[in-house]
């Protein structure tokens, strides 16, 4: 008790302004929240990638496809004799 009481006679004036300001500050929280919301939500429709996992495996296959067949053009052309 004589602790609180020596700490609120050193900084009462910080406390009661904090005391009169702690409604107001979670306002400012929530409408930048609500602002990234609005940022994020159009987001969503330009976001890069498949939603569809079955999509997103096929590309994969494709494109590791597509990679097996340059590496082997690649190593024909290195195992090719030049003249």
């Amino acid at each position: 008790m004589q602790a609180s009481l020596k700490f609120l006679q050193a900084n009462g004036a910080k406390v009661k302004k904090a005391a009169k300001d702690s409604p107001k500050q979670w306002q400012k929280y929530f409408w930048l929240a609500v602002g990234g919301e609005v940022l994020f939500i159009p987001l969503i429709f330009v976001m890069a990638g498949f939603w569809d996992p079955r999509r997103a495996k096929k590309q994969e296959q494709e494109h590791e496809a597509l990679i097996d067949v340059e590496l082997a053009k690649l190593t024909q052309a290195e195992s090719t004799p030049t003249s």
